[in-house]
């Protein structure tokens, strides 16, 4: 095995119920977020977090063990911050073509969410993630869409390489649907989560993995957030985002391929990667053994 080799051990996949996206789960997000965070809440933030209820589910770790030891590591896609909702009352009434009228509608106005100004931090997210689950490791906030999602798991990738850390979460979070273009069309706004999706892995070092005997789902075997190198030709089929779902970057195509290959039962190497602009391309050779 290779010594630089992380694993993992939980992955957690929710995808957006838009009708261009056939492999959509049809089923409603059910309220993981207690009460007092919701105020705080964004439009992704519940899938969000039952993505991570998946993979937590599926790592088998204990409570002691993701409060002290697993490192969160977040990126956000799409408008967010903060939510359309927020502005709904606000907006009624208000004269499209006299556009200097939206921003003192919005600011202006009383029915406003009181919470707007934390909902449009950028570690929403973190935040939320870390309260429910009491997580007190180290943590970073990205965004910028596919380059937040590639910079999230560099960064978990280091810190378990180096061993800074024994155990981390990525989570990437995003929405499909452009609200700026909804409103500028005069379309009706993203209903609740549909348009929503996220995806999280569950990474541990290989001493960590090995000591509590973790069931490995795959082993990353090595990671580049800026490759711009020919795939390497593996005994496995090569992953990609696929069309419509881009905006997961990384790690979106790695819970994909796992979801993938586990249906296929498959053994070997394979080759994983999303595009991030500007000609690079993050990308992950992975491994899913019996060792």
């Amino acid at each position: 095995m290779n010594k630089s080799a992380i694993a993992i051990t939980g992955f957690g996949l929710v995808l957006p119920k838009s009708s261009s996206n056939h492999d959509a789960q049809n089923q409603t997000v059910p309220e993981l977020i207690p009460r007092k965070l919701r105020r705080f809440s964004t439009r992704s933030i519940p899938t969000a977090v039952a993505a991570c209820h998946q993979a937590v589910e599926s790592c088998g770790l204990d409570e002691k063990t993701l409060c002290e030891k697993v490192a969160l590591y977040t990126a956000q896609s799409g408008y967010q911050h903060p939510d359309f909702d927020d502005f709904a009352d606000a907006l009624k009434g208000w004269d499209r073509h006299v556009e200097p009228s939206l921003l003192a509608t919005l600011w202006q106005s009383r029915q406003v969410n009181p919470f707007l100004i934390t909902k449009a931090l950028s570690n929403n997210l973190i935040g939320i993630i870390s309260q429910i689950w009491r997580l007190k490791n180290d943590g970073v906030a990205f965004i910028r869409d596919q380059a937040g999602s590639a910079a999230a798991l560099d960064e978990a990738y280091f810190q378990l390489s180096s061993g800074y850390a024994e155990v981390a979460m990525v989570v990437m979070s995003g929405c499909d649907e452009d609200c700026y273009t909804a409103v500028a069309e005069q379309r009706p706004l993203p209903i609740n989560t549909e348009h929503t999706g996220a995806a999280v892995l569950i990474l541990e070092s290989e001493a960590h993995a090995k000591r509590r005997g973790a069931n490995v789902q795959a082993w990353i075997n090595s990671f580049s957030s800026n490759s711009q190198e020919n795939t390497p030709w593996l005994d496995g089929a090569m992953f990609r985002e696929r069309e419509g779902l881009e905006w997961g970057g990384i790690v979106m195509a790695i819970t994909q391929s796992l979801q993938h290959v586990h249906s296929e039962q498959y053994q070997g190497h394979w080759s994983v990667e999303a595009d991030y602009g500007n000609k690079r391309t993050a990308r992950a050779i992975l491994r899913r053994d019996t060792e």
